[in-house]
This record gives structure tokens, sequence and C-alpha cells, in this order.
């Protein structure tokens, strides 16, 4: 049920009020932005009600999903990424890339690779974000060894079932 509560000077209020019986289907709570608007021509206002009212407001806390920070690389060494960038240039072999996520030590995670607009389930992998490390590396390769092919090549990283971070890199066949 829907309710109109005027706040003076020309303002109203829209809310949502729900009792117990008459609850949302889905059994979740969600935020949406309280929309201000002043009416056309002022309303005719009742007098001020002389008992006090009470407006009870849900509030509900959802867990927040880390960020997932994305880079690639033409390789790496000593902790770092070497040859960081978002395009390379056709024959490399390996696509190296770091996943940084602060504040998710031991947390699920699960990769999902797309290669030109295709899904590439057996790149995608998953596990638990260790508690000493919250930097990923790892890289992609052909099992021949030969150059990678050209494209874009995307990465969603997700934690805990949720998307926390996508990147982005390119091979370009430069002819």
């Amino acid at each position: 049920m829907q309710r109109m509560l005027s706040l003076g000077a020309g303002l109203l209020l829209a809310l949502a009020v729900y009792s117990a019986w008459e609850q949302p289907s889905a059994a979740t709570f969600v935020h949406h932005p309280i929309t201000w608007a002043a009416p056309h021509s002022a309303p005719n206002v009742a007098a001020a009600p002389t008992q006090p009212h009470r407006v009870y407001l849900a509030i509900v806390l959802a867990p927040t999903v880390p960020t997932a920070t994305i880079r690639f690389g033409t390789g790496y060494n000593d902790g770092r990424l070497i040859g960081e960038s978002a395009a390379f240039a056709a024959g490399l072999t390996e696509l190296h890339y770091e996943v940084v996520v602060p504040d998710g030590a031991g947390q699920s995670f699960r990769e999902e690779w797309t290669i030109n607009g295709v899904r590439r389930p057996e790149l995608d992998r998953s596990g638990v974000i260790p508690i000493d490390g919250s930097a990923l590396h790892s890289a992609i390769a052909l099992s021949t060894g030969d150059p990678l092919p050209s494209g874009v090549y995307r990465l969603r990283f997700f934690v805990n079932g949720s998307i926390a971070g996508e990147g982005e890199a390119e091979i370009v066949d430069i002819r």
C-alpha cells in the first residue's frame, strides 16, 4: 500500500507501507531513492493531527562486495606485472594478468573468461582468496605454445557470487 505524507511547504513524500500480512512476495527489501517534487498547485492541507504518529522504516544492511582491480601484461617478475597495457601486438604467447582484491581474504572467487564475445568456460576457475594475499597473478596461453589469436580478451571476476571487477585486453594484428 502506498501512502502520501505531507511534509509542509507544499512537499509530499511517497512511502510504501507494508503490514506483517502484506509483505512483498520476494522477501528482500531494496533501497529506492526518494523523489521530491513540488506540486503544481498547493494542496488543501488539513489541520495537523493532535496525536503523534510513528513511521517505522526497515533498514537492511547488506554485505559489500570487495572491488577487484584487473590489469594485463606481457610477464610477471618479482611480484610485478611487466609490460602492463590494455592492447598488445600480435605474436604474444602468454597474456599475464593480475587481480588485486583488497579486503577479499577468505572469500570465494570465480573467474569468467570471454574471447571475442564467446564464453570460454575452459579458462574459468574458482577458489578461495588466501588470508595472506589479496593479489592473484596468472596467465593464459595456448597448449601448443603458439601465439594467442588476435581479439578481445575479457575477464570478469566474482567474489562470493557477485561481480567485483572486469578487465579487458586486446591482442591486435598489426599489418
